[in-house]
């Protein structure tokens, strides 16, 4: 969404997708021509890959690797030392609370090519991760990955223990789905509204034993300085961006929606355009982004997709979404189930 170009990772995910594709192929270069970045830089301490580039690899790297299952397979496999200065930060945490707030508040040391953000309704710590806007075609993996390795490295950091109380996925049942289920050892929801990573708030407060305040504040020092300009994305954009999606399918004003993020409407208004964004963009890049991933990933009707993304009736769902994509979205749903009855997906 905005920033999304601009924005910047840490290749984390990247050097997992090729030491996989090493692992099959000797030549790597398939995997590197003409993109903005090359093997060597994968491997330099701190370096941060634009957020376009990093996708076009990902891209790569499924079309020519073919494993429906890759992203839960590299879940599993994550190390929290890949992180780098965020492992450091991680580790020291006095609480498991605490190491996940580091994650969220660094996202881009993480490598993750999602929209993650934190709701806390109840008893429950809810993950909710969001593809960003155009990659709604490789939703499936990057969801598939961000929350087994959540649920790997969670563990690393409370000795195996942790288990989540349930998973949902926008996606449709995959072909490993029991596997994912035990792995997770929780119920896992397909087709929902959202992916959520849900657990019991106890969670938060389970203590960890290597917690040093000294080493965890060197870790944060040095995060800061590796995503200093490393993202363009504002604040108040991407907790706007946030909240609309969590309101949706209700649409509310932006006076609303400004009380509910504590501000003023004037002042929202104001931080939006220093950013050449407005609410009603904001707005449209968010129900565009929610209609591609319930088509794309989903099992939802043009119908239901239209109310689920806050529109009157299927006639202005379909106008926007031939506004926003160029396609009418009953070509778009049947071109998706067609990929699943040949096994493409």
């Amino acid at each position: 969404m905005a920033g999304d170009r601009e924005r910047r990772v840490a290749p984390v995910l990247l050097r997992s997708l090729k030491d996989e594709f090493l692992r099959l192929h000797a030549d790597p270069d398939a995997l590197f021509t003409e993109l903005a970045f090359g093997l060597g830089e994968l491997e330099v301490p701190g370096a941060m890959i634009p957020h376009h580039s990093a996708t076009l690899l990902v891209r790569r790297a499924l079309a020519l690797i073919g494993d429906a299952a890759l992203g839960f397979r590299l879940g599993v496999r994550s190390r929290i030392t890949h992180r780098g200065a965020l492992a450091l930060g991680q580790l020291a945490s006095r609480t498991l609370g605490e190491a996940i707030a580091l994650e969220m508040q660094f996202q881009s040391c993480a490598g993750y090519l999602v929209s993650l953000r934190a709701e806390l309704p109840d008893r429950r710590h809810v993950l909710v991760a969001e593809p960003r806007s155009g990659d709604h075609d490789i939703g499936s993996f990057l969801v598939d990955e961000v929350f087994t390795a959540c649920v790997t490295l969670r563990r690393v950091l409370t000795g195996a223990h942790y288990v989540p109380m349930f998973v949902e996925m926008v996606r449709i049942r995959p072909s490993n789905a029991e596997e994912l289920e035990r792995y997770f050892g929780c119920p896992v929801f397909f087709g929902g509204l959202r992916n959520l990573l849900v657990t019991d708030n106890g969670w938060l407060d389970y203590p960890l034993p290597q917690a040093s305040a000294v080493a965890c504040r060197q870790a944060v020092d040095i995060m800061e300085r590796e995503t200093r300009g490393a993202s363009t994305e504002s604040t108040t954009s991407s907790n706007v961006e946030g909240e609309i999606l969590r309101l949706l399918p209700n649409v509310v004003s932006p006076a609303v929606l400004a009380s509910q993020l504590h501000m003023s409407e004037r002042s929202m208004r104001r931080r939006l355009a220093e950013q050449a964004v407005s609410y009603r963009h904001l707005l449209d890049d968010c129900r565009k982004s929610r209609a591609l991933e319930l088509l794309v990933n989903g099992q939802r009707s043009v119908r239901e997709t239209a109310a689920e993304t806050g529109f009157a009736g299927v006639g202005s769902f379909r106008r926007a979404f031939k506004r926003w994509t160029g396609s009418n979205p009953s070509d778009m749903a049947r071109s998706d189930r067609s990929a699943t009855r040949d096994g493409t997906r």
